[in-house]
């Protein structure tokens, strides 16, 4: 089992995250865009201070809330699909991490905490969907307009209202401006 100790005020894994064969089986998409850990620890570092809150507004599998812990910051999660909620309770779980993942979408459910940084590792269109297609499921999105009209509508409500969270969603915002 992997662990995270807690070296001079600062969390670092003791053996490297994989990708657990049981949780992999448990998913309609075969854990085949389970998030890289390393990918998203660079994001956490710069665009955070330690003991700030990470939001993942789509944390599939938890690699985002993983990435944060071991820099040293709390996280939270949401996901739209309850199967894939309960896969990164799990996966943190194993891994020592306490991090609340609500179910549901930022149109119709409050994240768990308040935000000060919003990051993910942004979902792919066109993957065909396996699971059930519920209202919001982007991966079940039929045309890339509305792919990026759900990205949009779930990066604005990531905003904080204070720039600090806008500012790191700004590039993503001008390039979600499709038929605008």
């Amino acid at each position: 089992m992997n662990s995270i100790d807690t070296v001079g005020g600062r969390r670092r894994r003791t053996t490297p995250p994989s990708t657990p064969d049981d949780l992999r089986a448990a998913d309609p998409l075969g854990g085949r865009d389970w998030g890289w850990v390393n990918q998203m620890r660079p994001f956490v570092l710069h665009f955070s201070v330690p003991g700030a809150q990470v939001f993942d507004p789509f944390c599939g599998f938890g690699s985002t809330l993983l990435a944060a812990a071991l820099e040293g910051r709390t996280a939270h999660g949401m996901e739209i699909d309850t199967a894939r909620a309960q896969l990164a309770r799990t996966r943190l779980q194993r891994h020592g991490v306490e991090a609340p993942v609500v179910v549901g979408m930022l149109a119709d459910t409050a994240p768990a905490a308040a935000i000060d940084l919003c990051l993910t590792n942004v979902l792919s269109f066109g993957c065909h969907w396996r699971g059930e297609a519920l209202p919001g499921q982007l991966y079940a999105s039929a045309d890339y307009a509305g792919y990026l009209s759900g990205m949009r509508a779930v990066l604005h409500g990531c905003e904080s209202g204070d720039g600090r969270t806008a500012s790191a969603w700004q590039w993503w915002k001008t390039s979600l401006s499709v038929g605008a």
